[in-house]
């Protein structure tokens, strides 16, 4: 390359420094580099306007870049194909969701995007497939319509990234991964994949099911009008963190956890139509649910169903969330095993706690129908005890009146006014004169 003398430099704007020889050589020598790995389809033929079949030239881009790893890019446009296949160190990357878009072509009947040697390697718990793999910034399109079967995306790898992408009206799942169940990841590659600013809508099975690789993490997905679940975890996708993810209107229930999962600040509503249907369904042991909330749509839903008799003996769970208008059950324990440390804020919920109520070591449950400030009761006569009927541990804050003794559980408090903890099931009694003015918070 002749590149540019040492003693050219080009002025900048008035007041701006000049460019130099070496910053003219290093912008070169960066654009010669992304022309290496950056490899557009149109180059190769592609067309993208919608009605040409593109299946050739993307085909062709993709087996160019598996050379030494790259990246095949779409132009902004809609690009019609059968099945492409995905391999090692290839990254398929658009102009930005539905700006590109690749949909698969009528009557193909097959997965749009197939990971290399998938139907070899599925369900054989190898710790083969294809790595260092993404899909970025564009829209994939099952055209369901016109095709009877089909994903989105089915990969069996690892050491992967889904990011900012579409994926919607397929026949079947929008998105499915797999890998092995193995507890270390090939040298020097990590295993983990990382999903996130994904939406899955108006697929004809789950939005996103997650088989492996274990230990991933799920940021910002929104699964919504899918026909069976918005998520689904399965044996091999072990301790995987969704964070920030949102599904609602499943034809089933929103999140299918068969593995160790955990959801944080998570977000399911109107999951199913039957009143039977629970937005979360917890089918594993150690699964976490914090934050977040889930509502029921229909009358009569349930808010979490822990076990059933196929999941078994379910054990270990951790939550801490909101649950609104499930008023079949906010907790359903259908088959648990005991030992569960569960914690659970509901609002609007009728039956908080049916079927199998947790027993075991290690126990501990606390409810409430209202969280925060209550109507509080009327404060009783002087010397009468007051039990707290609210569900959960509240504090009480007396203040005014003419106030001689404060007891919480017959215990002199030694006050006569001020803030009281009164356990579920405990009581207050005030002596007075003149009655003072009390506000109840509940936990």
């Amino acid at each position: 390359m002749a590149g540019f003398t040492p003693d050219t430099f080009i002025d900048g704007m008035a007041g701006n420094t000049p460019i130099t020889a070496a910053k003219l050589n290093n912008v070169e020598n960066e654009l010669v580099r992304l022309a290496g790995v950056m490899l557009n389809v149109k180059d190769y033929g592609a067309v993208g306007d919608g009605s040409t079949d593109d299946t050739t030239a993307i085909a062709a881009t993709i087996t160019a870049a598996a050379v030494s790893g790259g990246v095949v890019y779409f132009p902004r446009g809609t690009y019609i194909s059968t099945q492409q296949t995905l391999q090692t160190n290839v990254y398929l990357v658009g102009a930005g969701r539905d700006i590109s878009v690749l949909k698969l072509k009528n009557g193909t009947n097959a997965d749009l995007v197939v990971g290399a040697n998938f139907a070899t390697l599925t369900g054989g718990n190898t710790t083969g497939g294809i790595y260092g793999w993404a899909v970025r910034s564009m829209t994939l399109d099952g055209n369901k319509a016109n095709n009877t079967s089909g994903y989105g995306l089915r990969v069996y790898g690892y050491g992967f990234t889904i990011a900012d992408v579409i994926v919607r009206n397929c026949a079947q799942d929008g998105i499915y991964t797999e890998w092995s169940s193995s507890s270390s990841g090939p040298s020097p590659d990590s295993m983990e994949a990382f999903y996130s600013n994904i939406k899955c809508h108006d697929n004809g099975a789950n939005g996103l099911t997650f088989n492996g690789p274990h230990d991933s993490t799920f940021v910002n997905v929104i699964n919504y009008n899918n026909t069976t679940y918005g998520f689904q975890t399965k044996a091999n996708g072990a301790a995987g963190l969704f964070v920030n993810c949102h599904a609602w209107n499943s034809g089933s229930t929103n999140f299918y956890l068969e593995a160790e999962s955990h959801l944080l600040n998570c977000v399911g509503e109107g999951a199913g139509t039957s009143a039977a249907t629970p937005q979360v369904f917890v089918g594993h042991n150690d699964c976490s649910i914090m934050g977040g909330s889930y509502y029921g749509s229909s009358t009569g839903q349930v808010g979490i169903q822990i076990g059933d008799g196929t999941h078994t003996l379910i054990s270990g769970i951790n939550i801490n969330t909101k649950i609104l208008n499930c008023t079949t059950s906010g907790v359903f324990f259908s088959n648990d095993n005991g030992g569960n440390n569960i914690e659970v804020v509901c609002f609007g919920v009728t039956n908080l706690w049916t079927g199998n109520i947790a027993t075991g070591t290690s126990l501990h449950m606390r409810t409430s129908t209202n969280k925060g400030p209550q109507t509080s009761p009327t404060v009783p006569a002087s010397g009468t005890f007051l039990v707290n009927t609210f569900g959960t541990d509240a504090t009480v804050h007396v203040v005014g009146g003419t106030v001689t003794a404060i007891s919480v559980n017959n215990t002199a408090t030694g006050l006569t006014s001020g803030t009281f903890r009164v356990t579920s099931g405990g009581w207050i009694t005030l002596t007075y004169s003149v009655a003072p003015t009390w506000k109840w918070f509940t936990d």
